[in-house]
């Protein structure tokens, strides 16, 4: 069974009458790379800043490492957030900068700071100030300062936002080697779901304050997947004619009317007149699928 890191139940918050999240309910098991989606102003930010503790919620409740209140407080240092960009000084190396932040933190072993640069692939910067870096540089650097700690928990704000694709490759290398190597649990926000399916395994879509999806990524490549639908007034029927008669054997029964057909290679003409040949009616078959983002604006325009 997996370990729960993190949980929130009804999670409210609120601002002025408007409301930003509406009862919100999540899970983060340890070891998961965590997605959660949402456009612009779904109410993602304001979830990671609750649950990081930089804003507090209206109602409702939450627990990290199966602690809450005061207990929480004392556990706040196995967390690392990047919810807004450090404030770090452009005139600065990327050592300099994170030694300012190790003092401000009251971290004493400074050797912390090559071991997380090294881990985000920034050992290479020497001498140059941070005013000289990339986009995915800079966002790197910010990882590292959510690192400086060695949390078991990393809360990440649109890191991918705004960056080449380049860097987001290897951005993407960065969350793998500190999910896989360092053991480290990460939650990662975007507005783009395309972005987050090549690294995290779970996903919380979000609109309007609203929780709209909790799903896996393996439930999500079944949703999306092509695949034939088939309609029928007898399903079971059907589905005992596709393994005897047409040897079809990968596939699912949604509802009591439709069957999913994932195997490849099938003909739609001659499940059709097999299964009318044996007394079984055929409603509709049609091929089925989307994409990340057409499955995304889907759920959306639903809400």
């Amino acid at each position: 069974m997996h370990e729960t890191i993190l949980t929130a139940n009804n999670l409210t918050k609120k601002y002025n009458g408007m409301t930003a999240l509406d009862n919100v309910n999540i899970t983060v098991y340890k070891g998961d790379i965590f997605g959660l989606i949402g456009r612009n102003g779904a109410g993602k930010t304001t979830l990671l800043k609750i649950l990081s503790g930089l804003s507090s919620s209206t109602s409702g409740e939450y627990s990290v490492f199966s602690k809450t209140g005061d207990d929480l407080r004392k556990q706040r240092r196995r967390i690392g957030c990047l919810i807004e960009e450090p404030a770090f000084f452009r005139n600065m190396t990327a050592k300099q900068n994170l030694r300012y932040y190790c003092i401000q933190k009251g971290i004493t072993d400074l050797s912390q700071i090559d071991r997380v640069l090294e881990t985000i692939a920034l050992t290479d910067t020497g001498k140059k100030k941070f005013k000289e870096f990339s986009m995915g540089m800079k966002q790197r650097l910010g990882i590292a300062f959510a690192m400086l700690d060695n949390p078991d928990l990393v809360i990440l704000d649109e890191p991918i936002n705004g960056i080449d694709p380049i860097a987001v490759s290897e951005l993407r290398d960065t969350f793998f080697r500190l999910n896989r190597e360092k053991e480290v649990t990460l939650m990662i926000s975007s507005h783009i779901l395309s972005e987050l399916y090549a690294i995290a395994n779970r996903f919380l879509i979000i609109d309007k304050g609203k929780v709209i999806k909790d799903i896996t990524k393996d439930e999500l490549d079944a949703e999306c997947s092509l695949c034939t639908v088939l309609r029928t007034d007898d399903v079971n029927r059907a589905v005992t004619l596709l393994e005897d008669k047409l040897g079809i054997t990968e596939y699912q029964v949604s509802d009591r009317e439709e069957v999913k057909i994932t195997q490849t290679g099938i003909d739609p003409i001659r499940i059709t007149k097999t299964l009318v040949e044996n007394g079984v009616g055929v409603g509709a078959i049609f091929e089925s699928g989307l994409s990340l983002e057409d499955y995304f604006k889907k759920l959306i325009s639903s809400n």
